[in-house]
């Protein structure tokens, strides 16, 4: 739980999260704390599976925030 102080902070702090299906569910908390902040949720995004392209698109866009949260998943293991 965050204390009033703290919730205030998060407020005022521009923050991207970006991530899979966790991130995608976790959006609409992400907002209430971070009025500031936007979110980018995908079923399934991986490391293996375009999500650098997509962070890379999104920050040439301009759609990521000075701080970001990277959530990801490898979904099915380590390839060799």
């Amino acid at each position: 739980m965050l204390s009033p102080v703290e919730i205030i902070y998060a407020t005022t702090q521009e923050v991207s999260l970006f991530g899979d299906s966790v991130a995608l569910l976790n959006s609409s908390t992400f907002s209430d704390i971070f009025w500031q902040g936007n979110t980018y949720g995908k079923v399934s995004l991986s490391v293996y599976n375009g999500a650098q392209e997509i962070l890379q698109d999104r920050v040439w866009s301009g759609l990521v925030k000075p701080k970001v949260v990277i959530q990801l998943g490898v979904n099915g293991g380590l390839r060799y």
